[in-house]
Parts: C-alpha cells; structure tokens; sequence
C-alpha cells in the first residue's frame, strides 16, 4: 500500500518505506516512486503524443532502462555547477 490515497509527492509517506542501512533507502525509494507515478506518468506522455499511440509498454520500460543506466555518463558530460538539464 504505497500512498495510495495522495496523488502528489508526499515526503512523509516516502519516508515510511524504510531500509535496513541508506543505500537500502535509497534503492527502496526510486523503486517505490519509479515503479508508479513516473512511470505512470511517462507512459501517459508518451501515448499523448501521436508518434506514441501504438507503443507498447514494454518498449516503453526498455528506452527509460536504457536512459536511466546511462545516468553517471551524462553526470560526467556535465559542466561543473549544473545541476538539472534537459538531457
């Protein structure tokens, strides 16, 4: 039962997942958020715009996978003080 009742980010609802030492945390948290309304969000997006009407979801799964696991080479490509992109 994962915030079911609130539709936005709620920090203290975030913050009852829990983890046996941070990076536990850390990786409970992104699954938790990126499993559901990013993801819901993302699809929703992407089947908005015509190109993606007939895209299934898991090609979906597999570009965001993608994207997500070359993360630290685009924080690498990064100017020094940049903290968020378009990338």
């Amino acid at each position: 039962m994962f915030c079911e009742k609130n539709t936005s980010l709620d920090i203290k609802c975030v913050s009852q997942i829990g983890g046996s030492n941070i990076k536990d945390l850390i990786r409970r948290i992104l699954a938790k958020l990126v499993g559901s309304r990013i993801q819901f969000v993302v699809m929703g997006a992407v089947r908005y715009h015509q190109s993606g009407k007939n895209i299934t979801e898991k090609e979906i799964e597999i570009i965001v996978a993608t994207w997500l696991s070359k993360a630290s080479e685009r924080l690498k490509r990064r100017p020094r003080g940049v903290q968020h992109g378009t990338e």
